[in-house]
């Protein structure tokens, strides 16, 4: 309690200073007017001199209570940065100059930032992400494509290794039956390819086991975008039919706002992926995604899908004569960012040159200003203000620089965020990019 009084007294006396001030004048002044009342009932000449002698001076007094109200390092700090932006405004010029080329330096890092920090070093959005595999047909390393229903049913069939596994087509379709027609992205999907994400819909269901039966009925789920565009919002999107490429569905889920990219698929409706038998290994088109069960690891599922193409391949080896050919599992997220690592990093890495060369510009600005002020340094130690001193107002400045100069990167890095679509459209995880903590 005590220390939360003192606390409490401390940020009295830095927010009211003013009113402490008066108060504490007001209290030496009695103070001072009781000591020469006093004196001059002993007969004392010169009472008031006396009195003023023996109190020691009250400008000396006032600064030892500021002392002891432990504020006093605050005050002149803020005193500083009053002094450093008025002798900033005065020379506009330079402060200008300073605070243009480190806000765009800054801005252009702050962007950079985020893309990295998402595209690159961020997990994927989804619960224990690096259990999260995508699968392809390998036959070298260099060479892998997307899988065959064949496929997809002897992984489902014959696989041990995965707790979920699911599939998907990204494609475009004729959406009709709400609104005026217009084509839009959909991922058709089979159950598994949610129960792998684990995520959860704002509204209704997302699609279940009993739904992958060819004689189930056709059912979607939909992105939260399209239920407040074209179904009235997400309550009443449920349970309201839309028809897909001449095909009906009943959607029973809507997706939670910003998730319109799924696994690195971007669409607008999931309607169900019914899987029948074909007659041939092909054609291929499909992806596959799993998630690894806890005490798997990823080569133990290679070894896995190996064995489940061994056994596939004389059965389909007619119409599909690659016998190199395995099944291959890659941590989603590889699978997600793709080739735009290089590209990105190789981006990085010239903006900091930028920041770099800002700040060395900046840092040149600085010295040759503070050289130019030898004479105001001069007078100031002249009159009794040490190195410490001279340094921290000199810090302030730079400080007060700064933060202007933060500022304006801020709003500089929020600007070019918007636009990071518009110069890389294809890039991965677009819509996950933001400025954050």
């Amino acid at each position: 309690m005590t220390s939360l009084s003192d606390f409490i007294e401390r940020c009295k006396a830095l927010l009211f200073h003013s009113r402490r001030e008066a108060e504490l004048d007001e209290e030496l002044r009695d103070h001072l007017a009781r000591e020469t009342a006093a004196r001059r009932r002993d007969g004392i000449a010169q009472a008031s001199r006396e009195a003023a002698i023996a109190f020691g001076g009250l400008e000396r007094t006032k600064d030892e209570i500021r002392d002891a109200s432990g504020v006093a390092p605050l005050r002149e700090w803020f005193a500083d940065i009053r002094y450093a932006m008025r002798a900033l405004r005065r020379n506009a010029g330079f402060t200008c100059t300073v605070v243009a080329v480190l806000g765009v330096g800054l801005g252009a890092a702050v962007t950079v930032f985020a893309v990295v920090q998402r595209v690159l070093i961020s997990g994927l959005p989804y619960p224990d992400s690096d259990r999260l595999v995508r699968i392809y047909q390998q036959n070298s390393a260099t060479n892998r494509w997307s899988l065959s229903v064949v496929d997809l049913q002897a992984i489902a069939a014959q696989q041990r290794s995965f707790e979920s596994f699911g599939a998907w087509q990204a494609t475009t379709a004729s959406l009709s039956g709400v609104g005026a027609p217009e084509r839009i992205r959909i991922g058709r999907a089979t159950s598994g390819f949610f129960a792998a994400l684990q995520i959860a819909p704002v509204r209704g269901r997302l699609l279940e086991p009993q739904d992958d039966a060819p004689s189930a009925a056709p059912v979607a789920v939909v992105s939260y975008r399209l239920a407040l565009r074209t179904l009235g919002g997400a309550e009443q999107a449920i349970g309201k039919q839309v028809t897909i490429d001449g095909v009906s569905y009943g959607v029973v889920g809507v997706l939670p706002p910003g998730r319109d990219e799924l696994a690195g698929v971007t669409a607008e409706a999931w309607p169900i992926l019914q899987l029948r038998t074909p007659s041939r290994r092909g054609p291929f088109g499909y992806g596959g995604i799993g998630r690894l069960k806890p005490d798997v690891a990823i080569a133990a599922a290679r070894t896995d899908l190996a064995g489940v193409s061994e056994r596939l391949f004389p059965l389909w080896a007619a119409g599909f004569q690659d016998r190199v050919a395995r099944l291959t599992p890659y941590p989603l997220r590889d699978a997600v960012i793709g080739d735009a690592g290089g590209p990105v990093k190789l981006f990085a890495g010239a903006v900091a040159l930028v920041l770099l060369l800002a700040i060395a510009n900046v840092g040149t600005l600085m010295l040759v200003r503070t050289a130019g002020r030898e004479h105001e340094l001069s007078v100031r130690v002249a009159l009794g203000a040490g190195r410490r001193r001279l340094v921290r107002l000199v810090v302030t400045e730079c400080v007060v620089l700064v933060t202007a100069a933060g500022m304006l990167g801020l709003l500089i890095a929020a600007v070019a965020i918007g636009g990071v679509g518009v110069v890389s459209p294809g890039l991965p995880r677009l819509a996950e990019i933001g400025i954050d903590g």
